[in-house]
């Protein structure tokens, strides 16, 4: 998927959807200033050209060879979703029966826009929040579609999501990475903490994000955002380790909190093989 996003201006994007080799063309752009974006559906992250695209009247522009790599910066220990930009693979509450909109009940996909989503999740995770266990739970079932904040009567506040995992060894020649990609973030920032929730400070921040209110219009997704963190090794042991996802802050507003679209930690890359000597 190809996108030119008019600079400085609301609205003016052109699509297109590259072909099987990867050629592309975008016919009837409106002169302007434009950013090209890309991506791979199935495939995290996504292209920003690195130059501005000028649009004149009249005139063909050939960009070339226009590069995606992907992030990747060392081997998969796990990954929870699929990166598709949206969040209705995970799961989603049944709705409130008093609330309940039987136009979307024959259609399965379209489940998370019943009305009233925030105040299920209490519903399902009463008392602790998620807790999602690598290779024992299933996040269609054990992943909440949305990392809603928790209402104690007078605001809403913070939940923290774990993710367990075991590590047969620690790698120490480098650095973890966590990517996460989210797929919507309404007024909050997600803090990660790896095993201790209670450290000084967090470990990864993804700063504030979210104006896209993805989870007050009933979306599965809004404005796509993508972070990379980098977690020291000395941060993890040998087994059981836990990363936790929090936010960082109460609310006044029940429609913040964040959709997560694809997590993924990297161990540190492989060194380099040595290199042979010269006779």
């Amino acid at each position: 998927n190809i996108i030119l996003e008019k600079q400085k201006t609301q609205g003016y994007n052109f699509w297109t959807e590259a072909d099987e080799k990867g050629n592309f063309c975008i016919k009837n752009v409106r002169p302007g200033d434009y950013n090209l974006y890309g991506f791979v559906p199935g495939i995290v992250g996504s292209l920003r050209h690195p130059q501005l695209i000028t649009v004149k009247p009249g005139n063909e522009i050939n960009l070339g060879q226009v590069m995606f790599k992907p992030p990747r910066n060392g081997p998969t220990v796990w990954e929870l979703g699929i990166p598709n930009r949206s969040a209705k693979e995970f799961f989603i509450p049944d709705p409130d029966p008093k609330a309940l909109n039987k136009f979307w009940l024959d259609k399965p996909d379209q489940k998370f826009r019943q009305w009233g989503l925030w105040d299920r999740y209490p519903v399902y995770w009463p008392k602790e929040d998620v807790v999602f266990e690598v290779g024992r739970s299933n996040y269609s079932k054990d992943w909440c579609f949305a990392h809603f904040y928790r209402s104690d009567g007078k605001v809403w506040n913070p939940t923290t999501w774990q993710i367990i995992f075991d590590l047969p060894e620690v790698c120490t020649t480098g650095s973890y990475t966590i990517h996460i990609a989210l797929a919507a973030a309404e007024l909050t920032n997600t803090l990660v903490y790896v095993n201790n929730v209670n450290a000084r400070r967090e470990h990864y921040d993804t700063g504030t994000w979210g104006d896209d209110n993805a989870i007050a219009r009933h979306g599965d997704h809004g404005f796509y955002r993508f972070f990379s963190g980098s977690l020291p090794s000395n941060l993890f042991v040998k087994g059981k380790n836990t990363i936790y996802l929090k936010q960082a802050r109460s609310q006044t507003y029940m429609f913040a909190g964040v959709m997560y679209d694809y997590i993924r930690l990297e161990a540190p890359p492989p060194s380099s093989p040595a290199q042979p000597k010269e006779l």
